[in-house]
């Protein structure tokens, strides 16, 4: 991506490079963060939750 950019060499295009290169970092930053943990979270409180539920509903139904 920023070799071509380089070629062309115009100063027009520098700062808005610049802008578009920080804004996809903190975008990628800012997706990847949440949906790690929110994944980890997920896997973590689903199993707790249906063994709660299995192990609540195992003595009530027996």
């Amino acid at each position: 991506m920023i070799l071509p950019l380089l070629q062309t060499n115009s100063p027009v295009s520098w700062p808005r490079v610049k802008a578009e290169v920080l804004w996809r970092q903190r975008e990628q930053r800012a997706s990847e963060t949440p949906q790690i943990p929110a994944c980890l979270r997920r896997l973590a409180v689903r199993p707790r939750q249906a063994s709660n539920r299995s192990d609540d509903s195992a003595p009530e139904r027996h």
